[in-house]
């Protein structure tokens, strides 16, 4: 069955600080997720759905259409989407601009993330975490990312930009000491898979 196209990007970016509908901040370090993919996902396997939606799969990577390179500035992804309705309306509604945003949904690790405070802020700086599925959404669940439908878009200044920042991120936040307050006063994050929109670009092949 022929595909209607793929869509492809980073899903993730390292080393940026996000405002997490303003109880928290969080930075995710390179390599996060590398334990994760080499025992293949999150129980097995990662997905690429339609805003979150496990009805309407867009591609699976234990099937082999749905491909994840974990690289130092962030998590690339590339999914060849079904000849359904649903592949079809998602590559009309991201070439369109209608859908203009990525997310992913994740599980953190026991001992994966560490809690301190920098700046009045609480911050949750994850270095381990399994990794559930990406998702294009049209209303990220924090806060909107920068998503472009032009493919063969010359990217390799943000590139440069992102891989940057998340080496820093790493020499600043690796060996931080853990605050047990401030993990008390965000325990129920701690438990739970979660959803995050972090600035990221979506592209249409």
């Amino acid at each position: 069955m022929k595909s209607p196209g793929a869509l492809s990007g980073t899903a993730v970016v390292y080393g940026a600080k996000d405002d997490i509908a303003g109880m928290f901040k969080e930075v995710w370090l390179p390599g996060a997720f590398k334990r994760s993919l080499a025992r293949g996902g999150y129980r097995g396997d990662v997905m690429a759905l339609w805003s979150h939606d496990m009805s309407q799969p867009l591609g699976r990577r234990s099937a082999g259409t749905l491909v994840i390179s974990d690289r130092t500035e962030g998590l690339d992804f590339t999914v060849e989407l079904p000849d359904t309705q649903v592949g079809r309306d998602a590559r009309t509604s991201v070439l369109r601009g209608d859908v203009n945003g990525m997310s992913f949904a994740f599980q953190v690790a026991e001992g994966g993330d560490t809690w301190s405070r920098e700046d009045g802020w609480d911050l949750r700086v994850v270095h381990r975490a399994e990794l559930i599925e990406v998702s294009p959404v049209s209303i990220p669940a924090f806060r909107a990312t920068s998503v472009s439908a032009r493919s063969g878009r010359d990217r390799s200044a943000e590139l440069l930009r992102a891989k940057r920042h998340a080496i820093q991120a790493a020499e600043v936040y690796a060996d931080l000491r853990d605050d047990p307050r401030a993990r008390d006063r965000h325990r129920s994050q701690c438990a739970r898979p979660c959803r995050r929109a972090v600035p990221a670009v979506l592209e249409v092949a």
